[in-house]
């Protein structure tokens, strides 16, 4: 279970498009490729290596007030997610 003062931080050589509504976030070394809808793609920029995942809940409840009720589960969905495709890692 991650902590509220973990600190996620993006690995470095990811690369970023725009897809649809979301980002798509991939490797070029690697044939694998994330898609992160509208709310994942707000958690990921927020993995600036400063942010705790206390900072990201409270940015995300103000950016999506009718979802605070799911935010943190989504964040640590949203964060296993990410870590088991190596796009992110904790300070």
């Amino acid at each position: 279970m991650l902590k509220s003062e973990s600190i996620p931080k993006q690995v470095s050589g990811i690369k970023i498009e725009t897809f649809g509504d979301g980002v798509l976030l991939y490797k070029e070394t690697v044939r694998e490729a994330a898609y992160l809808n509208n709310s994942a793609a707000v958690i990921w920029a927020l993995c600036d290596g400063k942010n705790t995942l206390a900072d990201i809940e409270n940015a995300l409840q103000k950016a999506y007030p009718e979802g605070k009720d799911s935010i943190q589960e989504d964040i640590n969905f949203t964060l296993e997610k990410l870590q088991q495709k190596d796009a992110i890692e904790f300070k």
